[in-house]
């Protein structure tokens, strides 16, 4: 009865498996037949697990628009967190990096570009299309913000820097130091 059992389970997962995608490496690389892909084909958000980690989350939204830009709906967004257990309730930005971001920063601005944090830090970088709200739809600004709370009782708010970096090695200033040498900050 056992070798029944076996070979019953061996025929269905033989059954099964060509209705399974995944992923596999290989030196002969990875084969896809017309049709296949990696994902889903409902509207939840599409995580990439590693060990039963989450190292990634696709997604997508509607975004209302801003100025003069339409709104447009599902959106492309991906959020990787810098710890796998955490979790991001909104992801405005088309990439979103590091750990949950506090979505009080989010601007709609935020659609084109991409945002990286650190629980009350963040830094954007991105395009504000029609930043004078002219109707005029030939260009933008690029954009570099940073974000923190305001209260210096909070440790705040930290400086935007620019840093020049060299070889590391034991120094503790100067560009071969841990941080490197600041060139830039807001004192001048």
């Amino acid at each position: 009865m056992n070798k029944f059992r076996f070979a019953a389970i061996a025929v269905l997962i033989f059954l099964i498996s060509p209705k399974v995608f995944s992923q596999q490496w290989n030196t002969f690389g990875n084969f896809a037949n017309p049709g296949d892909f990696v994902g889903t084909t409902n509207n939840a958000p599409l995580e990439f697990r590693q060990f039963n980690i989450r190292r990634a989350l696709f997604t997508s939204e509607n975004w209302p628009g801003y100025n003069n830009i339409g709104p447009v709906n599902n959106v492309n967004r991906i959020f990787v967190p810098s710890n796998s257990g955490v979790t991001q309730g909104n992801v405005f930005s088309i990439l979103q990096l590091g750990d949950d971001l506090d979505n009080n920063f989010e601007r709609d601005r935020m659609h084109k570009g991409i945002t990286m944090g650190a629980g009350n830090d963040i830094f954007w970088s991105g395009i504000i299309q029609d930043p004078e709200n002219d109707d005029n739809q030939t260009g933008g600004d690029a954009v570099i913000a940073w974000g923190d709370n305001e209260d210096p009782e909070d440790n705040g708010p930290d400086n935007f820097r620019f840093l020049f970096i060299s070889n590391f090695t034991s120094a503790s200033t100067g560009p071969n130091s841990d941080q490197g040498r600041d060139c830039i900050t807001p004192q001048g």
